[in-house]
């Protein structure tokens, strides 16, 4: 059975394997000898989303080489006031949210921008664009829309249930950006 995934993970997979990949190149057997180093340099890299690398985002730091991540003896630390330094990291953190508030809602706008605000009721008749039926789509040259079909149910804010004919072998489950208005598709072929 496959694993389910969401889009945030495939890409940090993409991106691992990638960094992995430019490591080993030709040293395939000690693909191993390298994860230290693709797991250093991926922490060490400033995320889009939060504008710091997760060791900055964890240690308040953003260390140039794995030495600077060995623990300094006793003797050694600075000493900071626990206090003080609790109050740099949620000062931090709030930084790091705010920013990927912000950066979400960009995101949100982008692909809301051409979204279509299209609400059809219960029994409208629509027309559907051709990509769901491969088989009917012999030509190029042939009109990539066919209907009219009658709207069944709405199921969800972006999907509709439409009523097909016995020879359309597709689920009858559509996305609103599939469907156009009869009077609009009529415009279009008027034209």
């Amino acid at each position: 059975m496959p694993t389910l995934t969401d889009g945030q993970t495939e890409v940090t997979n993409i991106t691992l394997s990638t960094l992995l990949r430019t490591l080993v190149q030709n040293n395939l057997k000690e693909w191993d000898l390298k994860l230290p180093h693709a797991e250093f340099a991926y922490n060490r890299a400033p995320a889009r989303a939060t504008d710091c690398s997760p060791f900055e985002a964890l240690y308040r730091i953003n260390p140039l080489t794995p030495i600077d991540l060995i623990a300094l003896p006793p003797e050694c630390k600075v000493s900071y006031e626990a206090k003080q330094r609790a109050k740099e990291m949620k000062r931090l953190h709030e930084q790091i949210r705010a920013h990927i508030k912000k950066v979400n809602l960009a995101c949100k706008l982008k692909a809301s921008k051409n979204r279509k605000e299209v609400e059809y009721k219960l029994g409208d008749l629509v027309w559907l664009h051709l990509r769901k039926f491969p088989t009917r789509w012999k030509s190029k040259l042939m009109v990539r829309g066919d209907g009219p079909f009658k709207v069944l149910a709405k199921l969800g804010a972006n999907a509709y249930k439409l009523e097909l004919p016995r020879d359309i072998v597709v689920s009858a489950t559509f996305n609103v950006g599939d469907p156009s208005p009869v009077w609009r598709m009529r415009l279009i072929m008027a034209i």
